[in-house]
């Protein structure tokens, strides 16, 4: 079998051949843990609550059930648009990049395996359990249910959600508590499809965790909150491709993949940029959007990662740990400092 085989792995053995056992791992593992195990799980997950919604939960579940898969289908025809119609090299696409196994490429396989086993039973459990819970069921804004057609609940609820994740971003971008664990995303040296799965689990409860809890109180039921999740997911992809694109005139209300590539730059000038998950309207707002033709021409190529200790980061055990750790001494050293200020007083 693939994981033994894996496991006893030499450590002399190449990067890229033990990029392409991963890879060929988490295709099992996603095969038997994602499609049986969730699928049990589902039957408990498809409960009603109220809600309006234009979706029903067993519609919403099935397509975020169907999107999940969709990495394969994204990396295969990203493969295939910038190989064949836009004449790029095979390493230049998410795929080729993958296989070559840098230590970048190789932390992103073994993320997207966590992910792959544990998302949907993640999200499916936060969202069954907060949106059903009696404290949110007693503080649900039923004036927006009744005074909303579904449609325009739905609208209302996603512009509200996007609105709380840019501020969460900004917050993991300049606390540094916070960013010790969003740090772990932004360690990538190249982008890739799955860059999107490059997440400390901590983080991925906390942001799922404030998401649902929004569109339950803002009462939207279990469909819609799937199909948001959903498009969320997929959209999240599109942006660490290799694409490129800026989308045209798309690009400027929506988050595309160059929008995304500047967010992810090492290059000072271009941080706490483009922070909209989703859309760039709040970019826009709040003055932090810069566009792909700015950065063009003040010289157009940065690098990607961050600039310090990164290396750190392409060992994925040392990527879980040292958030905690790291995140502790900071929070302690703040404490002592303030301390000391009191005192001083």
């Amino acid at each position: 079998m693939l994981l033994p085989t894996l496991a006893v792995l030499p450590e002399n053995q190449s990067i890229t051949h033990r990029a392409r056992h991963a890879l060929a791992t988490g295709l099992l593992l996603f095969a038997l843990v994602y499609f049986f195990f969730n699928n049990l799980h589902v039957k408990w997950i498809i409960s009603q609550w109220p809600g309006k919604a234009p979706f029903s939960p067993t519609f919403g579940w099935a397509l975020f059930d169907v999107l999940m898969a969709s990495p394969i289908l994204l990396l295969l025809g990203e493969g295939a648009w910038l190989r064949f119609l836009k004449k790029r090299e095979y390493r230049e696409t998410s795929f080729g990049r993958l296989i070559k196994g840098s230590p970048s490429a190789e932390t992103d396989i073994w993320f997207w395996l966590y992910s792959a086993s544990s998302s949907v039973l993640r999200l499916g459990t936060i969202t069954y359990w907060i949106a059903s819970n009696r404290w949110i069921q007693a503080w649900k804004l039923t004036y927006f249910e009744h005074a909303l057609g579904p449609w325009t609940l739905a609208i209302v609820s996603y512009f509200a959600t996007t609105f709380i994740e840019y501020w969460t971003h900004w917050l993991s971008h300049n606390v540094p508590e916070f960013w010790e664990f969003h740090k772990v995303h932004h360690t990538a040296e190249e982008m890739t499809i799955l860059n999107a799965y490059r997440e400390h689990p901590l983080l991925n409860v906390v942001q799922d965790s404030i998401r649902v809890a929004l569109l339950a109180l803002l009462g939207l039921s279990m469909g819609s909150i799937f199909v948001v999740m959903a498009l969320r997911f997929v959209h999240g992809h599109l942006q660490h491709s290799q694409c490129r694109s800026g989308w045209g005139w798309l690009g400027l209300a929506v988050i595309s993949p160059r929008a995304h590539w500047i967010h992810h730059s090492a290059d000072p000038a271009h941080h706490n940029r483009n922070l909209g998950d989703n859309i760039a309207l709040w970019d826009h707002v709040f003055g932090t959007y810069l566009s792909g033709t700015d950065v063009k021409a003040s010289g157009g190529r940065f690098k990607l990662g961050i600039s310090d200790d990164s290396a750190r980061y392409q060992n994925v055990i040392s990527a879980l740990l040292s958030p905690f750790s790291r995140s502790i001494s900071i929070f302690s050293s703040r404490f002592k400092a303030a301390s000391v200020k009191k005192e001083s007083k």
